[in-house]
């Protein structure tokens, strides 16, 4: 039972490491199954509008990254999904994971 009254109190800090530091994306164009539309917020990419046929490996093609690194962009998706959503939007940037 408590009493209502704070004993000890200590500041907590968490920390999170970074899966793939450096992590840029380039985008190399549209490509068979990858011809979705990007967006983006000044000279970084932001977002990508799944188109209908796009695949994930063709996706991760097209921006230089490997499946690994579209799923940890992306936590939505399950690993080993290769079909994706015709209108599904992808996150392209670390900032916004």
């Amino acid at each position: 039972m408590s009493d209502g009254k704070v004993y000890a109190a200590a500041p907590i800090t968490w920390s999170i490491p970074d899966f793939f530091p450096g992590l840029t994306l380039k985008d190399s164009g549209p490509r068979p199954f990858a011809r979705g539309t990007v967006t983006s917020f000044g000279s970084e990419l932001a977002s990508y509008a799944v188109w209908g046929n796009d695949n994930s490996q063709a996706v991760a093609a097209r921006f230089g990254i490997t499946l690994d690194q579209l799923f940890y962009l992306n936590p939505q998706l399950r690993r080993g999904d290769t079909t994706l959503l015709r209108d599904t939007t992808l996150n392209l940037s670390v900032a916004y994971r």
